[in-house]
């Protein structure tokens, strides 16, 4: 795990070794996380300042995301959970909040 700011110091290093694509996986504090995982597309959510540190120095890094929502969900699911059962297009729509966000 890393800090916004050793993170950008390690894709640096990477780079310089010859690293050019990097993943981001995130670990989002506990007091953010709902069933609805909407800190997934929060514009200042860890993963897009990651994103828009990353591509600010660093503009020939190719930046990939994990678009899923149990690092965002309180129920540690990829979807939305109601009454044990995951809501499949509640779910979607998520998802695809998240990836326009991250884009």
């Amino acid at each position: 795990r890393h800090s916004l700011p050793s993170m950008l110091k390690e894709v640096g290093e990477a780079l310089e070794l010859g690293v050019k694509s990097f993943v981001l996986f995130p670990k989002v504090d506990d007091t953010l996380k709902t069933n609805l995982a909407c800190e997934a597309y929060n514009p200042e959510g860890i993963v897009h300042r990651a994103i828009r540190m990353i591509k600010a120095e660093y503009p020939e890094a190719i930046v990939v995301t994990d678009v899923a929502l149990d690092p965002y969900s309180n129920q540690g699911h990829d979807g939305v959970v109601e009454n044990g059962v995951i809501l499949n297009d509640i779910t979607i729509n998520q998802l695809c909040k998240q990836a326009v966000s991250q884009a």
